[in-house]
């Protein structure tokens, strides 16, 4: 510890504050890439639960309005929508 390491010119530390870190150019590079890597993650993944969130609920209001479709139809559009969500959020 700190402390210790100062025991022996008889120095006591009664608080210590850091007011700045400083990383080298490339750790701070690799922390942004990794941060940002993670947003992105994290904004795909929440495209990803909206489009089938809404592709659900399309598949719910159409059996409610009695359009009846087989699982494969279902399937298909479901797989449409989003594919299409997805591509849009890309725009």
């Amino acid at each position: 510890t700190l402390q210790a390491k100062v025991n022996v010119a008889g120095v006591l530390i009664k608080s210590f504050d850091l007011t700045d870190v400083s990383y080298s150019p490339e750790i701070a590079q690799a922390m942004l890439a990794r941060q940002q890597a993670q947003a992105v993650l994290a904004a795909r993944q929440t495209i990803v639960q909206g489009a089938v969130g809404i592709s659900v609920d399309t598949t719910e209001e159409l059996s409610i309005r009695g359009v009846e479709m087989s699982h494969h139809e279902k399937a298909g559009l479901i797989s449409n929508l989003i594919t299409m969500l997805s591509d849009q959020s890309r725009q």
